[in-house]
């Protein structure tokens, strides 16, 4: 399956052509893969175990076979280790792995690879030794290495510069020089251009997105830049003035496509670029090229590739075996001869308890995530009110629904294995962890009609357009009380702490704040915040709004900052909510959305709640 992203964005290009090209021989294809982590395998995702070498060899060479023109590209975080390397191991196992993704990548024939910070996370010796053992072509113009500043490759007539900028993180891990990463590609690319090597260029970095867009705003002349620090995320692309800003998705879960398509072209004359389809498809229009990207989701309807799942172990742990249904083993991990084996699991029985109402719940869709787990469960349900359930919840001090357990002498040590962290024990029982579940009702808490909690973080996905949708549904509903929570916790010895570091606590700070001396711009300068939250100019966004940023630095930083935060967090604390968006409806029931919900469906579901 396919996503695609699309792009508006207009480009200058100066092209170099001896004769026009018609359209279907001028369809560039550009695959890129960043931040993988050495990722050899399919995450283990319930609903979408995606990725793994095997899988994106497959789609490379289809990508080949359909296209003429295709160049493909690492951007960077190909090493194991690091912060974000959820397989980590030991080092030494991290090590090996890292060999076979590259050795992977040389399988697949990539075009060229980012050296970033993430290479030297073993040191300059394991470095050289993968580079020498895994030949590439190894880019960063900014370090004072045996590497190459950039290639220069011929596609369709047309010749793209893929110039390596590694991350300034790499000061951090190696004695090599670095090069400040802006006057380097200033420098570069007057060279390229005064020698006229190349009609396009394209950097490969591994920055953060508002990095990389701050370097698209100080250097001309950048007309695709790739960046894969995107941990935990989706891949996005954006116009950023004449350029186009592009993120891969973490771990290479899915490939990133990027399609050019030229029309007819005029030598010496520029390019512009385009998003409008019926646009690029008018024949008056000479000198187009159309910009598309998409995501190419390395699913489990792409089948392994027989020539690159060979030269990789078959598992470095039992998580790495997967088979619906069956308890894995890794038999002799990390070596060539490494084997996945694998017993089936016994049947299971689950008792579910379920709320007397509850409108948001969605038992059966819960029993099929499980029953790919564990297939056949046997499921008991009860519902709240009888004794068998009220024992139950008065034992284990139940205080959401619907709950699953399985009692504790009934399940066999496979099944729990199987299961991995979503089960918990509970008293005699395992209980299935509500992150798995989701929570749908709070038992024994009192009914508040008209009553909207809204709980979310910096990160929480697409929580500026939630806050317009909010917006929409206070000016059509004014009945309905709508609360901002702050996903934070008061620590008895830390104080208060979220899961996104220090940063975010002083953002909820100003927040609080805010709410107190602006209460009627709080929703403005969070819009404006999470529209750019890497960026530390947070006074840029109180400013707009009118509002006196040295005293609501005053507050933050003082004890009354803490004290209007705590009163924000309090009910995230209370009912331990730890992700977002989540929505608490009525004091009671709760819905979690994978993103902005339409005001109209909020509408509708107070008015089911309600009755209506």
């Amino acid at each position: 399956m396919k996503r695609k992203i699309l792009i508006t964005v207009v480009l200058a290009v100066l092209m170099l052509v001896t004769a026009p090209l018609s359209f279907a021989e001028n369809k560039i294809s550009i695959l890129v893969s960043g931040q993988s982590h050495a990722s050899l395998y399919p995450c283990r995702c319930p609903s979408n175990p995606s990725g793994g070498v095997s899988r994106r060899s497959t789609a490379i060479k289809e990508a080949r076979i359909e296209e003429r023109n295709v160049l493909v590209l690492e951007s960077g975080g190909s090493f194991a280790g690091g912060s974000y390397d959820t397989n980590s191991q030991t080092t030494e196992l991290d090590k090996q792995r890292t060999k076979f993704y590259m050795e992977s990548l040389v399988k697949m024939g990539y075009d060229a690879a980012l050296l970033s910070s993430e290479e030297f996370n073993f040191g300059d010796d394991f470095l050289k030794e993968v580079t020498l053992q895994y030949p590439l072509d190894y880019l960063s113009a900014n370090l004072k290495g045996e590497f190459k500043p950039y290639i220069i490759k011929e596609i369709a007539g047309i010749k793209i510069a893929v110039i390596g900028i590694t991350d300034s993180q790499v000061k951090d891990k190696t004695k090599t020089q670095y090069l400040k990463a802006e006057k380097t590609l200033k420098d570069t690319i007057k060279n390229i251009k005064s020698n006229k090597q190349a009609d396009l260029i394209i950097v490969l970095s591994y920055l953060s997105q508002p990095e990389a867009i701050q370097l698209i705003e100080a250097v001309d002349g950048v007309d695709i830049l790739i960046s894969s620090n995107n941990p935990f995320k989706q891949a996005n692309a954006q116009k950023v003035g004449e350029a186009i800003s592009i993120q891969t998705g973490w771990e290479t879960r899915g490939l990133t496509k990027i399609n050019l398509s030229l029309s007819d072209l005029v030598k010496g004359e520029e390019i512009r670029l385009t998003l409008d389809e019926e646009e690029f498809k008018d024949k008056e229009n000479k000198n187009l090229m159309l910009v598309e990207a998409e995501i190419i989701n390395l699913g489990q309807d792409i089948k392994d590739d027989d020539e690159v799942r060979p030269i990789i172990p078959e598992c470095f742990k039992d998580t790495d075996c997967v088979k619906t249904g069956s308890i894995s083993k890794c038999e002799n991990p990390a070596a060539k001869e490494s084997k996945c084996v694998f017993s089936q699991i016994k049947k299971v029985g689950f008792i579910v308890i379920k709320p007397a109402t509850c409108r948001l719940c969605n038992i059966e869709a819960v029993i099929a995530r499980i029953n790919k787990i564990l297939p056949d469960t046997e499921v008991q349900y009860l519902d709240e009110d009888t004794p068998q359930a009220k024992e139950i919840i008065k034992e284990l001090g139940i205080r959401v629904l619907p709950v699953y357990l399985i009692e504790q002498s009934s399940i066999e040590d496979e099944a729990i294995s199987a299961m991995g962290q979503a089960l918990v024990k509970q008293g005699n029982y395992y209980m299935v962890d509500p992150s798995f579940t989701g929570i749908s009702y709070f038992v024994n808490r009192e009914k508040i009609p008209n009553r909207l909690d809204v709980f979310f973080d910096i990160t929480t996905p697409e929580m500026v357009k939630i806050l317009d949708v909010l917006q929409e549904l206070k000016n059509k509903r004014p009945e309905i009380d709508i609360h901002l929570n702050f996903l934070a916790i008061e620590d008895p010895e830390k104080g208060i702490i979220s899961k996104n570091g220090r940063y975010e606590v002083e953002e909820f700070l100003r927040g609080a704040c805010i709410n107190k001396y602006y209460p009627d711009r709080l929703w403005y300068y969070l819009s404006c915040r999470l529209s750019d939250i890497e960026s530390t100019w947070w006074d840029d966004c109180a400013v707009k709004f009118g509002m006196d940023s040295g005293k609501i630095k005053g507050c933050a930083q003082a004890e009354e900052g803490k004290m209007l935060l705590k009163d924000l967090i309090k009910l995230t604390q209370e009912l331990k909510v730890v992700f977002g968006p989540t929505f608490l409806i009525n004091n009671q029931e709760v819905l979690s959305s994978q993103g902005a919900p339409s005001e109209e469906e909020l509408e509708k579901l107070f008015s089911a709640l309600s009755g209506e």
